[in-house]
């Protein structure tokens, strides 16, 4: 059993094509069927269906949108991950979260390839609140056992880029 939060997204509808492929129970949460990932009741509705596996790929993108609407960034992506983490904890602990994060965390690069040691100097809101998310999830695993894994993207390209997935 997958919930994919973001489902509906570019990443998140090829990622449940794929584990439909694979024969996974997916389920999706997304803002496009009305579903808030900073609404806390929803979200726990969710949980508490005890998920195997969260891909949690929500949350508000584009450096530029970001810097415009800091606090919405925050809330997407910082507050609404802790949220989360917090509802797993309490509901579904066995549940293993992968956390989709950005490149952006690291800002500017210094060298290349960006490797985890390079320095996390984000230059815009949205790599903040992403960066943000990561150093919680990490927390959370060291302080509550939390299994989490993080994956950093970027430049992501791929079939169904352009077009809106229409759910299972």
């Amino acid at each position: 059993n997958v919930l994919i939060t973001g489902g509906l997204g570019f990443i998140g509808s090829n990622l449940s094509r794929r584990l439909k492929e694979l024969l996974a129970h997916v389920s999706i949460f997304d803002i496009a069927k009305g579903d808030d990932i900073c609404d806390v009741r929803k979200v726990k509705s969710v949980v508490k269906s005890q998920p195997d596996i969260i891909y949690h790929l929500a949350g508000f993108s584009g450096s530029k949108e970001s810097n415009e609407n800091v606090e919405k960034s925050f809330n997407i992506n910082a507050f609404a991950t802790v949220n989360l983490f917090e509802l797993v904890l309490k509901y579904s602990p066995q549940t293993k979260i992968i956390l989709s994060n950005s490149r952006l965390e690291y800002g500017k690069p210094r060298y290349l390839p960006v490797d985890e040691k390079h320095p996390t100097l984000p230059n815009s809101a949205y790599g903040l609140s992403k960066l943000i998310a990561a150093q919680i999830a990490l927390i959370y695993h060291k302080v509550n056992g939390l299994n989490v894994t993080i994956f950093r993207t970027s430049n992501v390209y791929g079939s169904h880029q352009s077009s809106k997935f229409t759910g299972y």
